[in-house]
């Protein structure tokens, strides 16, 4: 029967042919073992939309922007409800386009846009944003109600008014109306530089979409 040699130390242990041989199967094991349980875990985590940024803050929230969602904003309004609601004041009403749904700590957002060409020629859009809370707290927290003065009630819901916002070329007139744990938010905008409809008349345009909105 062959001698068993002894390894007076770590290094002769390690340096050992045969040491190598029996300890390789078992880095194979643990290696796929890892491997198998990254991919799965890759699978499972909640994909936000291809080409978007998303982050997690230190103190875990999240931002996104959701692969295959909708939030149902098409059945707002339409595009003939815009074109009543304008009137006179545009040539041409295009269909609405959504957007993708933003997730923002568990909030969920999505838009809808028309954009139109007013009587002057000039292009505007009317937008309507749409918010679903995931809690009361939440819809505290976000302070949706700062500077705003009440516009009564739209549909039974309370609604309010929203001071006017330059926000890049464009003036913006806001009307918020809250069902519950969902804000809307009307949008008339216009380029800042050659503004026609005031600001009473905007907001006047947004009211007759909201009423025959579905909130």
């Amino acid at each position: 029967m062959a001698k068993k040699e002894k390894w007076h130390n770590l290094n002769e242990f390690l340096d050992d042919p045969r040491t190598h041989k029996a300890i390789l199967p078992l880095f194979i094991v643990i290696g796929a073992t890892v491997a198998v349980f990254t991919l799965w875990s890759v699978m499972n985590t909640p994909k936000a939309a291809p080409g978007t940024r998303s982050g997690v803050g230190a103190d875990g929230f999240q931002a996104f922007v959701e692969e295959k969602s909708d939030l149902g904003v098409k059945t707002i309004t339409s595009n003939t409800q815009v074109k009543t609601a304008l009137g006179s004041k545009a040539k041409s009403v295009s269909d609405g386009e959504s957007s993708q749904v933003f997730n923002l700590n568990g909030d969920r957002s999505q838009s809808l846009t028309f954009s139109f060409v007013r009587s002057d020629g000039m292009k505007a859009n009317i937008y309507v944003d749409m918010k679903l809370y995931k809690s009361s707290q939440s819809l505290e927290s976000d302070h949706i109600y700062t500077a705003t003065a009440t516009a009564g009630a739209i549909q039974g819901f309370p609604a309010y008014y929203k001071h006017a916002q330059t926000i890049d070329s464009f003036r913006e007139y806001h009307l918020l109306v809250v069902n519950g744990l969902k804000a809307y938010r009307f949008v008339f905008a216009q380029p800042s530089d050659k503004i026609t409809v005031s600001e009473i008349d905007a907001v006047a345009v947004l009211k007759k979409i909201a009423q025959n909105s579905q909130l």
